[in-house]
């Protein structure tokens, strides 16, 4: 699955394809190369997840990794 962004002037572009999520996962964690403000943030998560239908979450950008234990 490839997830696109749509610009102002209504030029898409492809963001990345999804890496190591199956069928069943019911949520992604999404990591953009650049800070956001906490509100645009937010309405992103709300876009995304309604686009893809499942739950995104985009992590704040000082977070590198994220390990489960």
């Amino acid at each position: 699955m490839k997830i696109w962004m749509e610009m102002d002037n209504g030029e898409k572009i492809p963001v990345r394809e999804l890496e190591g999520t199956s069928k069943d996962t019911d949520t992604l964690l999404i990591q953009f190369g650049f800070d956001m403000h906490p509100a645009a943030r937010e309405d992103m998560e709300a876009e995304l997840s309604e686009r893809i239908g499942k739950k995104c979450v985009i992590l704040p950008y000082r977070i590198v990794k994220i390990w489960g234990v």
